[in-house]
């Protein structure tokens, strides 16, 4: 079993009446990117195209169809890195006819190595690109995500190389904890309430059928975005004989209604009903009362999105 990697980290202090070089200065900013660097690994696993930022490192196919145009972006390798594009480039495509990927990625990265080719049409200047990072071609085949970010594939059409239009670039996603928050109205004192069914839905409820609903309070939770709601109707919805066998049995459908940042409406359609012979279901005014004595409530659950995360309420 390989032992764990042990990694030096250097540290900058500074004394009163020190001369500070210029070096100093970009030892801290290295250092610094190292620890950024490992953040971003270690909590968010960012690797992939930041979206919109601020073009989201889109390629398109230059006129003629000899080059590919390049715009700006921000993209992390798997390493954590920051691989930024401030201009838009024109790249060649690769004179090669199989597949080829179009990587950005840091200079350090492993992975295949360039050729005089890549050197010279893929070069880049510190007015374009952060410092150490570059695009380049590489093979599809035995690509990783240690060789960089795909931006772009290739596909040879006849005796002609084209953009491949069903390639997609990885989009990077913080995998931060989404906020999700629990509850459950208080069993036996729910505020329960009629749900006029005809004036919501248009039509009368069949016979014997009854809607009822209870607002739920999300307010505490503190979400700043509608999260995704789930609940259900918790309690003991049957009654229990003697000789243990049910007596009283409820059927319910629920869903939820007019979701908002602060809370929700749980509604259902409820029947209770007998199972003695000659026994006929419960009346309307009596429905909510066989909940509140079964200590009928509502448990709830909402996951907020995540940046960049769109639910659909």
């Amino acid at each position: 079993m390989p032992g764990i990697e042990q990694r030096e980290l250097q540290r900058l202090r500074y004394r009163q009446g020190q001369m500070i070089r210029g070096q100093d200065f970009r030892d801290q900013q290295e250092i610094e990117a190292q620890l950024r660097a490992w953040h971003n690994r270690a909590i968010h696993n960012t690797y992939g195209v930041a979206k919109g930022v601020p073009d989201g490192l889109a390629v398109e196919a230059a006129p003629g169809g000899k080059n590919v145009i390049v715009k700006r972006g921000v993209a992390y390798d798997c390493f954590g890195r920051e691989l930024i594009l401030r201009d838009q480039r024109l790249i060649p495509f690769e004179s090669l006819t199989d597949p080829m990927l179009l990587v950005l990625r840091h200079k350090a990265s492993s992975g295949c190595c360039l050729t005089s080719e890549v050197v010279e049409s893929c070069s880049m200047t510190v007015a374009s690109v952060a410092k150490d990072t570059e695009l380049v071609w590489l093979p599809v085949e035995g690509f990783t995500v240690r060789d960089g970010v795909g931006l772009a594939r290739t596909k040879v059409v006849g005796a002609s190389v084209r953009l491949d239009d069903a390639f997609l670039a990885r989009q990077s996603r913080p995998l931060a904890r989404p906020h999700i928050a629990s509850g459950a109205t208080i069993p036996g004192a729910t505020t329960w309430e009629v749900w006029d069914v005809k004036r919501s839905a248009g039509r009368e409820a069949p016979e014997n059928v009854f809607g009822l609903q209870v607002r739920i309070d999300t307010s505490s939770a503190g979400f700043t975005t509608i999260p995704a709601y789930f609940a259900s109707l918790q309690g003991a919805l049957s009654r229990l004989g003697a000789q243990g066998g049910e007596t009283t049995i409820c059927l319910h459908l629920d869903h939820i209604d007019e979701v908002a940042i602060d809370g929700f409406t749980f509604r259902f359609f409820i029947t209770v009903f007998g199972l003695a012979p000659g026994t006929s279901p419960l009346p309307k005014t009596e429905e909510r009362s066989f909940l509140q004595a079964q200590k009928a409530y509502v448990s709830w659950l909402a996951v907020g999105p995540n940046p960049g995360d769109e639910i659909d309420s």
